[in-house]
């Protein structure tokens, strides 16, 4: 999970709901973003816990308490902290980590293999797809994790990415970013189509605020503008209904001298 993101790509700019009410009725507009929040209201996953893992505080995720049958897990992103790649890997499991702006996994693991490599929508030089990771390395594979914390980034790779591809993962934690940024109407409309394509196979089943960055207000409804998400892929799990309080016990601040971001049952 990331440090601050850039200022810039905070600030309100363009973006800020008083802004956009002048083109969008603010009624309107937070219709728009309750519904788009709305597709990320968790599930409860009959017949299984969960359990976070990596280190305190920034650098752990939570998941499924699951881990039978995973035969490998891509890590994208990971700086100077590979914590959650190491907790899987001391599972058993094959961890592929990817990031380009370093030279060599800040931990050492036999079952940890890491790439230089960033990763995109589509193949480009210095950068491949995740098509394209599926087709390299989970040929076969009927089970895998996927971690993903590539600042921003995520929206595109999630929108580009084959259906095919994304059922290969039993289980997704993802950090999103730029809540703050859904009264712009193109960015609005390419993160719609990353969650529409997530949810076709994926329940919402965790979900986190990173207080490295407050609340984000649009249109009056509240959200955190890092927000860690944990999907559970419907082919492995059955869900239910859940008045889960977040923060959950198992779940840590990102910053701890802070408090951590409070969301209650997370629903609108």
């Amino acid at each position: 999970m990331s440090a601050p993101i850039d200022s810039s790509s905070t600030q309100a700019g363009p973006a800020d709901w008083r802004q956009a009410r002048l083109k969008v009725p603010v009624h309107a507009l937070q219709d728009k973003v309750a519904a788009f929040a709305r597709r990320l209201e968790p599930k409860r996953v009959i017949g299984f816990d969960k359990i976070r893992l990596g280190r305190d505080f920034d650098g752990g995720y939570v998941l499924l308490d699951d881990f039978s049958d995973v035969e490998m897990a891509l890590s994208l992103g990971i700086a100077d902290d590979a914590s959650w790649d190491l907790a899987i890997a001391q599972r058993g499991i094959p961890v592929h980590q990817f990031d380009p702006t370093i030279d060599r996994s800040p931990i050492d693991h036999p079952l940890m293999t890491f790439h230089k490599q960033g990763i995109a929508a589509s193949d480009v030089p210095g950068a491949v797809s995740l098509d394209t990771l599926a087709s390299e390395l989970l040929s076969g594979c009927q089970k895998a994790l996927l971690k993903i914390d590539v600042e921003g980034h995520e929206w595109p790779l999630f929108a580009a990415a084959s259906p095919a591809t994304l059922s290969k993962f039993a289980q997704i934690t993802c950090e999103f970013h730029g809540f703050n940024r859904l009264a712009d109407a193109a960015w609005y409309d390419s993160a719609s189509v990353a969650i529409a394509k997530m949810k076709s196979i994926f329940d919402v089943v965790h979900v986190h605020g990173n207080n490295a960055m407050p609340f984000a207000n649009v249109a009056n409804v509240i959200l955190p503008i890092l927000l860690e998400i944990t999907f559970a892929n419907r082919n492995h799990y059955q869900m239910a209904e859940t008045n889960e309080i977040f923060p959950t016990a198992l779940d840590q601040p990102n910053l701890p001298q802070i408090p951590d971001m409070y969301l209650g049952c997370f629903k609108f």
